[in-house]
């Protein structure tokens, strides 16, 4: 779907709601109502309302608590020789999209 979408975007035919998904980068933290907003379409992470900060602080130590129970290295790069032979072998199985550009050796 996200290629679909950037594909969009690059013709200018993206609008609204998969716009703003289109246009967010890097990691992020979201917050949504899903009982109230079941497609996540309003990020109540910039919320003032006490429910909602109590939820973000309860959701970050829950992460925390998480990274380091299972000692997750996810924040932290892989090499590129870790890397690049999964690339090579997705580009020959399936190409590169567009939109996909590789990082340089040097840029890792």
């Amino acid at each position: 779907m996200l290629p679909l979408m950037r594909d969009l975007q690059a013709k200018g035919q993206l609008i609204g709601a998969p716009f703003e998904f289109v246009q967010r980068n890097g990691p992020c933290e979201e917050l949504y109502g899903t009982q109230t907003d079941p497609h996540e379409i309003s990020d109540l992470i910039s919320s003032v309302k006490r429910e909602h900060r109590q939820a973000v602080q309860r959701l970050r130590a829950a992460l925390v608590t998480w990274i380091v129970e299972t000692a997750d290295r996810g924040a932290i790069p892989e090499a590129l020789g870790i890397i690049a032979p999964f690339e090579k072998e997705m580009h020959d199985w399936f190409g590169s999209p567009s939109w996909f550009q590789a990082v340089p050796p040097s840029g890792r």
